[in-house]
């Protein structure tokens, strides 16, 4: 059990790549518009709009290794836990991280999308719709990664339920 929990962390721990990867082109990106496109309010928003997302991706890429290395590390302090007791507190939690906190992510990011069209939609500065549209970047982007952090979670419980503690 605990060579699942090892693996599941290093896999949690292995989304701050993909993130800092977008972090960075998203800057890239955000510096190409401000340098190249300025005169445009737009792109200006734009850019503007993904120097914050940038930075937010950098931090959450930051805060997935920072966190999930310290879970890592604790792990040789559960190895006294019983392997029955660790598969039954990991599917309670996982079952709560699938049913709860999924749900809501998908939910808050349609919400955020939703909200950023309405931003295009009402507001009369282009500046501000380029910012929207970063937003929107944003939230494409935290759906695509939370849609494969939640097939890889579903993956990880069905190995939990079906690990069987070896007989004392």
């Amino acid at each position: 059990m605990i060579e699942l929990l090892r693996q599941y962390y290093l896999d949690e721990k292995g989304i701050s790549g993909p993130a800092f990867t977008a972090a960075i082109l998203s800057l890239l990106l955000a510096v190409l518009l401000l340098l190249r496109h300025s005169a445009h309010p737009v792109a200006k928003g734009m850019g503007t709009g993904l120097i914050g997302v940038g930075v937010l991706l950098f931090v959450i890429a930051f805060t997935a290794r920072t966190f999930n290395q310290r879970k890592l590390d604790e792990l040789g302090s559960r190895t006294s836990v019983p392997e029955l007791e660790l598969q039954q507190s990991e599917v309670t939690r996982m079952e709560k991280v699938m049913n709860v906190t999924f749900r809501y992510a998908f939910v808050s990011f349609a919400a955020i999308m939703l909200a950023a069209m309405v931003w295009i939609l009402l507001t009369n500065s282009a500046y501000w719709r380029g910012i929207a549209i970063a937003v929107m970047i944003l939230a494409a982007l935290a759906t695509i990664g939370d849609s494969f952090n939640a097939y890889r979670n579903a993956r990880y419980l069905d190995a939990v339920r079906a690990f069987t503690p070896p007989e004392p």
